[in-house]
């Protein structure tokens, strides 16, 4: 029974292999992402993050060319600009250039401590 020489179970004609459990939540969100685009649907997520008033906001890109750019960080830099209290941003793989980059200072400034 089942030694290191022994073939391997035979599957009955016409079975078909087990299927991994379907994930609704990873579905959905490759729907999403096919739909709208991976970074909108990361800039709406922190959007709401932030409108929520959690203190922790991330917004990765899958890489540089497929992250929110300008326009998208103007967004969030306003949202911010509202919240009590912010810990934590993270924009990994993004494209923030100049622009973006203003608007994000305009919008940390009241998140900033002088000690």
């Amino acid at each position: 029974r089942g030694g290191a020489g022994a073939p391997a179970p035979k599957r009955r004609a016409g079975a078909s292999p087990k299927k991994a459990p379907v994930d609704r939540a990873a579905r959905k969100e490759k729907a999403e992402n096919d739909r709208w685009g991976a970074p909108q649907v990361a800039l709406e997520r922190a959007l709401a993050k932030v409108r929520r008033g959690e203190k922790l906001v991330s917004v990765f890109g899958s890489s540089p060319e497929m992250g929110i750019g300008d326009a998208g960080v103007e967004q969030l830099a306003e949202a911010i600009e509202e919240l009590e209290v912010l810990l934590q941003l993270q924009l990994r793989n993004n494209q923030v250039g100049n622009a973006g980059a203003a608007s994000l200072a305009e919008g940390l400034e009241p998140h900033t401590k002088t000690l």
